[in-house]
């Protein structure tokens, strides 16, 4: 999570016990994302993702029977406790932290958070 100056606040990652496709996944870290924004005292947040067919379900709200449907609906009820947010798709290549903290989620099955400092490694 980032400030409007791209300033970090707080990074995260967390394991899935059991990997599922791609976006399901994302939806994971979403709602994780937006649980953590929550409990930290975040209000107002813009949501990312790399996914083009889960942003628009999340913006339209057209939900379907499948695990990932189930995961926006989720999302989109826990969206009601913030005072604003909006989304945006944004191509793989365009978040390196977000790539990094992903390709680190199987060592933190518990889940980590970093509040503005993250491993340099990940920053580089």
């Amino acid at each position: 999570m980032q400030d409007h100056d791209k300033n970090l606040l707080l990074a995260g990652a967390k394991g899935i016990r059991v990997p599922a496709r791609a976006m399901v996944d994302e939806a994971h870290a979403c709602l994780y994302g937006l649980r953590c924004a929550y409990d930290h005292g975040f209000r107002n947040i813009t949501i990312k993702g790399n996914f083009l067919q889960m942003i628009q379900m999340l913006k339209t709200k057209l939900i379907h029977d499948s695990l990932l449907c189930f995961l926006v609906k989720d999302i989109v009820a826990f969206l009601i406790y913030f005072d604003f947010y909006s989304m945006s798709f944004v191509k793989r290549d365009g978040h390196k932290v977000a790539h990094d903290l992903a390709h680190r989620q199987s060592l933190y099955l518990e889940g980590r958070l970093w509040e503005s400092k993250v491993p340099k490694d990940i920053l580089t």
